[in-house]
């Protein structure tokens, strides 16, 4: 019942925006007949790899020119994952649609779960929160603009007299699906947060919460330019240093000559 709640068409119609772009050079992910339009850049001498989920109203062509200069910087693979009715992608897009994609993206990957960081921007983080909660043992979680509390997102967009269910039905469907905060709590690699102080989408309320719910090792950067769109262009150096310095740091977990650490009880990442 909770599943088929958060399935509902007019949860999928309102709160999904999928946009229809091509590029060059797509990398499907396939299921039998069914095929997502993701996009991958294998660079084998770094192995370190992104696993990007994008924000809504976008696709993986937005990220193909100046955020993906960016990325082509740090030197390490970067995988955009397109969402069912993105892009060239079959399907619609749903929440449940989307988490069951999750697997087909880590098998397309085929790397080492410790040499992997997922970032979610936006709408992203749901996914990026569950793709932990399903492989707790990636090495970072990068969270951009990321909502903390779906169910109160949710409202903005359907109410429950439209899903013929009871406020507490929502509530225990989100809470049994969509709680970031246990799936937060429970995952033990880096976390980095980037938020702006002024977005005006996703208050900062948001990013906070993220962030004091995370496990150590953790940062966050808030900026005080920008908002929920321009967040990386107004923010560009801090941006990107950012993400580099947690690139560097999972490098240096996975160099031979180191010692591994218990990843259960890492060191604070200052």
């Amino acid at each position: 019942m909770t599943e088929n709640l958060l399935n509902h068409p007019l949860i999928s119609s309102r709160y999904f925006y999928p946009v229809r772009e091509s590029f060059a050079k797509v990398f499907w992910v396939k299921n039998g007949e069914f095929k997502l339009s993701c996009f991958y850049h294998h660079k084998a001498s770094n192995p370190v790899t992104i696993l990007f989920f994008h924000g809504n109203g976008e696709s993986c062509a937005d990220y193909l020119e100046d955020f993906f200069d960016e990325i082509k910087k740090l030197k390490v693979n970067f995988f955009i994952a397109e969402y069912r009715g993105y892009g060239l992608s079959d399907g619609e897009a749903s929440l449940f649609g989307i988490f069951e994609d999750l697997k087909l993206f880590a098998e397309a990957l085929k790397c080492n779960f410790n040499q992997l960081i997922v970032m979610g921007r936006s709408i992203g983080s749901i996914f990026a929160l569950e793709f932990v909660k399903q492989y707790p043992l990636t090495a970072g979680l990068i969270l951009e603009s990321s909502v903390s509390q779906p169910y109160q997102r949710l409202l903005n967009y359907v109410n429950t007299k439209e899903l013929g269910c009871s406020e507490a039905e929502l509530k225990e469907a989100c809470d049994k699906y969509l709680d970031h905060f246990q799936k937060i709590i429970s995952f033990y690699g880096h976390t980095l947060v980037l938020h702006c102080q002024n977005d005006d989408i996703v208050d900062i309320q948001h990013g906070n919460e993220l962030y004091e719910w995370a496990n150590d090792p953790k940062r966050a950067r808030f900026f005080e330019r920008g908002h929920h769109n321009n967040i990386m262009f107004v923010n560009k150096i801090e941006y990107y240093s950012a993400i580099n310095e947690m690139i560097r740091i999972i490098e240096s977990h996975n160099t031979p000559t180191k010692k591994t650490r218990n990843r259960f009880f890492p060191y604070f990442w200052r």
